[in-house]
């Protein structure tokens, strides 16, 4: 599991997305998200930098034509439906810490909304 101190996600050339510090993280509280996220496909298609397995959040890439290519293929009413139900699931747990295998890293329940909630943004502009 690939744990950062300050662990951000590229957007653009030479633009990060910050997602929060994991300092001093109490995992009695953490909870697994991988339920959640469970289409791979999507994740699939936006892991262009590396894999998981080696870079966690870092494999994948946010760019807005990297959005566009995944919208367009899987369609922007199913994706925006995912990122949606993705948002209000996690807004609900009662946890500060989110563990995900898939993504291979842990993520401030903050940061990773706060990464739902860009991705969203993206879908909408599509």
């Amino acid at each position: 599991m690939k744990i950062e101190k300050e662990s951000k996600v590229n957007i653009a050339k030479g633009k990060w997305l910050k997602l929060g510090s994991c300092n001093d993280i109490n995992l009695d509280n953490a909870k697994s998200i991988d339920d959640i996220i469970n289409d791979n496909e999507f994740w699939d298609y936006l892991e262009l930098n590396c894999m998981s397995e080696c870079c966690g959040i870092n494999a994948f890439r946010f760019w807005q034509e990297d959005i566009e290519k995944v919208t367009s293929k899987l369609g922007r009413q199913k994706i925006l439906t995912y990122l949606l139900d993705i948002n209000n699931q996690i807004y609900k747990l009662d946890a500060n810490i989110l563990i995900s295998t898939r993504l291979n890293n842990m993520f401030l329940k903050t940061g990773f909304l706060k990464l739902i909630n860009y991705l969203i943004k993206r879908v909408k502009l599509i």
